[in-house]
């Protein structure tokens, strides 16, 4: 949706809300009007307030919606989905230099395995009021802003909503340890979604990582998070030729963030070792490639090249093999190794 620019700020909302006791009461305007705008024709407190239905997308057409006993238990659920509902565009306020933020909310609502995430929390946990998961609240109450349901998007601007100003999610990024800048002064979109993902993914290590330890303790299998960062071993690949394999991503704990946006990268190392007294491999040979498997949710790719003029182009000179001269080995010689990053698993969502 289309960003709104206002050169004044929208005006604040009601200062204080009784404590909420579920998650409609959290929805529901305070004093008429919602934390952030009015939405045409006001809300109810009904599940169907907004337009919302009262299924979630993954029995969007059977009316069947799971229902959990706690968060832990809906993010330990949850699927990967990509057949959410439509989303009927709505604008965001533009207050002061906020577009770079509003451009990064508006791509994640339509972002469908991020939005059935949200709303899937939304309609099948009952809310917790607990200060641990502030940004997936506020998300939620995002969410919650857009109508959708099962007829056709509205093809004229006079049937949209009201252009609002998502504060509950400002307010919450500014509580948050990884986004303690003031408004106005971050202006990168990619910086600014990097942290809301990444914030929102540290939300759900946190309280998956309790979980598991919890019921590892309650089947007598201890887990000791941290105990390991990393695996290696040594594997034999084509020709047989053996490689050692070193697997840093085993350290990143498995969230529904990580399975949308998270892939894997696999970077090879390969180094000419002198072999004294000959061998197998002659006078000169080569010591088995080392190789490193790394977690990634963002991919920074060089555009600044003359060889790059499409993504494709970025792609392929991304995983181009890389010369290193005067590389040590371990031998203590200097010899001309070869780098080679390859993407080894690919995002749902990149």
């Amino acid at each position: 949706g289309a960003d709104v620019n206002e050169s004044a700020p929208a005006t604040a909302g009601p200062t204080s809300k009784p404590k909420p006791v579920s998650w409609a009461a959290l929805l529901k305007p305070a004093n008429g009007t919602s934390g952030s705008s009015a939405s045409k024709g006001g809300s109810t407190n009904s599940s169907r307030a907004n337009g919302h239905p009262d299924t979630f997308y993954d029995d969007y057409n059977s009316g069947k919606q799971p229902t959990y006993k706690s968060l832990e238990d809906a993010l330990e659920s949850w699927k990967l989905a990509f057949n959410a509902p439509p989303v009927q565009p709505r604008g965001l306020v533009n207050t002061g230099n906020m577009c770079f933020m509003n451009v990064v909310l508006q791509a994640l609502l339509y972002c469908a395995p991020f939005y059935n995430l949200l709303w899937g929390v939304k309609a099948s946990v009952a809310f917790s009021f607990k200060a641990t998961t502030p940004l997936i609240e506020a998300l939620i109450q995002y969410v919650h802003e857009f109508k959708h349901d099962r007829t056709p998007l509205s093809q004229t601007l006079t049937d949209l909503a009201d252009p609002f100003v998502p504060e509950n999610v400002y307010e919450a990024l500014r509580k948050k340890n990884v986004f303690q800048t003031l408004r106005g002064q971050q202006e990168d979109a990619q910086e600014f979604m990097s942290y809301l993902v990444d914030g929102i993914n540290e939300e759900m290590s946190t309280i998956l990582c309790a979980h598991r330890l919890s019921a590892s303790l309650v089947s007598g299998e201890v887990v000791s998070p941290g105990a390991s960062d990393s695996s290696s071993w040594l594997e034999v690949g084509h020709h047989n030729k053996a490689m050692h394999i070193r697997d840093s991503s085993v350290a990143v704990t498995k969230t529904p963030i990580t399975r949308i946006f998270g892939g894997s990268l696999q970077s090879t190392l390969d180094v000419p070792c002198a072999i004294s007294g000959g061998s197998a491999f002659g006078s000169k040979g080569k010591a088995p490639p080392s190789s490193n498997r790394e977690a990634f949710q963002w991919l920074a790719l060089d555009v600044s090249s003359d060889n790059v003029e499409t993504i494709e182009d970025a792609f392929d000179e991304f995983v181009a093999p890389e010369t290193i001269e005067g590389y040590m080995n371990v031998l203590g010689e200097s010899v001309t190794a070869t780098k080679q990053i390859l993407l080894e698993r690919v995002p749902p969502v990149l």
